[in-house]
Formats: C-alpha cells, structure tokens, sequence
C-alpha cells in the first residue's frame, strides 16, 4: 500500500493510498491512534477521482465538525441530528455555502 496524498487537519488525517492492484483508496486516520490503519471510506480507479474526493472530505469534515458534528464510521453525526453520509457527501460537489446551510439544519 503507498500514499499518494496526504491532507492533515485537527487531531485526523485523510489519505488516499495505491495497493498493488492500482486501486485507490480514501482513508481516513486519527491523530490519537497513530499506528491504526484508519477507516476506508471508499475507492477509486483513479489517484485524481480519489484525490478530489478527499479533498471534498476535508471541506465537508471541516464544516460538519465547526458545527458540531463528529465521524462515526462513515457518517457525521450530532445528537439529535440526522446523520449524514460521508461516502455521499464525498461524490457530490457541494460549495462551501451550501455545506455550512446542510450542517446548519
């Protein structure tokens, strides 16, 4: 397995990592568990598909977690809030303003 992109943010680490089959993966790791293996999110048959997915990743937890919300498996999640996917939220191209209006619902 190689990483071919790194994206480091609060106390978490998004990777998009190669195994020997060409397949991309993006992953996602926590600072506080350094030698985990992270939780795969979804794959790719492309590093650039997986790359703009990650990057989307990064706006998207960025913007669920200024508004309260944490990562359990592949959802962000808040108490009496609907969770939402992020494998989903990943595929679609949202803009900032129209993250922080779902997270804000």
């Amino acid at each position: 397995m190689y990483i071919k992109h790194r994206i480091t943010f609060f106390d978490t680490e998004i990777q998009v990592n190669q195994n020997e089959q060409d397949v991309f993966f993006v992953s996602i790791l926590s600072n506080a568990t350094p030698l985990g293996s992270g939780n795969v999110l979804e794959e790719y048959p492309s590093e650039a598909a997986a790359i703009e997915a990650a990057e989307r990743l990064h706006r998207t937890y960025s913007i669920a977690k200024e508004n309260g919300y944490h990562l359990l498996g592949t959802f962000f999640t808040k108490h009496e809030k609907e969770n939402v996917d992020a494998t989903q939220m990943m595929k679609s191209d949202y803009s900032d303003e129209e993250l922080i209006t779902h997270f804000n619902a």
